[in-house]
């Protein structure tokens, strides 16, 4: 994951079983990762008691935390601040109504509306917590090139920027609201040179929209991609990771 700054080591914890997810989640913490990441097991929020023993003896304030929200964005934030001062939170709870669109080929036809509500909320609320996501995995794993993989996620953040605009919001508000996750394959070149044109890339789309310096700073979050990876034998995918 990169902010405004270092990178951060954020291994999503692929478990929706509160009680595993935990002891998981404490031993990744205590051999040095620095960030939560949740995916899209966002079924860890939908009850009291889940949340409460999947976080258990763990300050939220500490780590910047990421999940894959989709549609239940609002209710993910709405636990996470009756639990913490959302003022002290970080990372991204990211709303992306297109990825959803893409994955169960249907959303809501308020999406827009929610976006809206989630960036007034975090704005007043939780400066530090990004509540718009660009995911860009979907289409990678499908078999996207690095260029078309760009171009979906530039098309992406520009209808946000777009919609949010419309409805009265300011572009510095918005863009600085925004994180893109991107799959990584195992063309190690062309992957670097990926996270590097994307950065130029948006930052010539923000300034066009009229954004400032900071606002044109991108929010990346990394991960490897599933394409090239195999379920019988993980000790090859290890080699494609690291290769």
């Amino acid at each position: 994951v990169d902010g405004y700054g270092a990178w951060l080591i954020a291994q999503e914890i692929n478990s929706s079983n509160p009680k595993t997810f935990n002891q998981a989640l404490k031993q990744a913490l205590e051999r040095g990762q620095t960030a939560i990441n949740i995916g899209q097991h966002s079924l860890l929020f939908y009850e009291q008691s889940h949340f409460d023993r999947a976080f258990a003896g763990i300050d939220l304030s500490q780590y910047p935390i990421f999940v894959g929200a989709d549609h239940d964005a609002i209710e993910v934030v709405s636990l996470l601040s009756a639990h913490h001062d959302p003022a002290n939170l970080s990372g991204c709870i990211g709303y992306d109504p297109l990825h959803e669109l893409a994955r169960k080929g249907k959303v809501s036809s308020t999406i827009y509306e929610r976006m809206v509500d989630l960036l007034g909320w975090s704005s007043d609320h939780a400066p530090a917590l990004d509540t718009i996501a660009v995911h860009t995995g979907i289409y990678h794993d499908a078999g996207a090139t690095t260029i078309q993989e760009l171009a979906i996620a530039m098309a992406t953040g520009v209808h946000y920027l777009s919609e949010m605009l419309d409805l009265g919001l300011d572009i510095d508000l918005v863009a600085q609201k925004m994180r893109f996750f991107l799959n990584i394959g195992e063309n190690f070149f062309m992957e670097i040179a990926k996270l590097r044109a994307i950065k130029m890339m948006w930052a010539q789309i923000v300034q066009e929209f009229g954004g400032n310096d900071v606002s044109q700073k991108i929010k990346i979050h990394v991960q490897t991609g599933d394409r090239n990876k195999t379920r019988y034998d993980p000790y090859v995918n290890m080699l494609r990771v690291t290769g």
